[in-house]
Formats: C-alpha cells, structure tokens, sequence
C-alpha cells in the first residue's frame, strides 16, 4: 500500500510601488546667500536590483506651506518667476533665487515614475 500527500501554497506576483526619496533630512534652514541642492538619486524601484539602473523618470514640485497646510501655488524666484524645477535626478536653485522666508517655508517634492 503506497502513501501520499501534497499541499498547496497561492502566490500572487505583484510590483512594489517605487520608492521616491530625497537625500538627507526632511527638513532644513537654508541661506538665500547659498545655493540649494536636493538628491532623489536615492529613489528606487525595489523590484529591480538595487546595483541596476532604476530607469526612473523624476518630476519636482514646490509650494509654500504655513505649517498647517500647503499652498496651491508654486513658488516664484525673486522677480517674481515661477521657479523653473526640471526633470532630473537633482535639483539645484542658484544663491539668491529663492526669496528670503521665515513663516511660510518652502516644500519641495519629487515624484518618480
């Protein structure tokens, strides 16, 4: 008489949702007389090795917020430009491009696709 047996395991394969990261703290004092400098090289899609190119578009954004909350409208250069934030992996506003603010900081965010 022989014996059996068997079991049975369900497994679903998903992706992770990626990983946007801006290199540092989450917040920081910053002289209008120095230029700013934010990282999002960080950022990753953990379903690729992490020594792999991540292939990963980025798109920067910055509002001003009162502490409380956010405001709708981006944030303007000295003259009065909407500040210019580009595409990639980086970000970097020249010395004196950004007005001097103590109440209402700014908020940077990167969104990576």
């Amino acid at each position: 008489v022989s014996q059996q047996s068997s079991s049975q395991m369900v497994i679903s394969v998903g992706s992770l949702p990626l990983i946007a990261r801006i290199k540092g703290s989450a917040s920081r004092l910053q002289s209008t007389l120095s230029a700013l400098a934010l990282d999002a090289r960080v950022s990753s899609d953990p379903d690729l090795d992490a020594t792999a190119d991540q292939g990963l578009a980025f798109k920067w954004a910055c509002k001003r917020s009162d502490g409380i909350s956010v405001s709708s409208q981006s944030c303007r250069d000295t003259t009065g430009a909407l500040l210019s934030l580009g595409n990639s992996s980086t970000l970097h506003v020249a010395a004196n491009k950004l007005p001097a603010t103590t109440d209402a900081p700014y908020e940077f965010t990167v969104t990576v696709s």
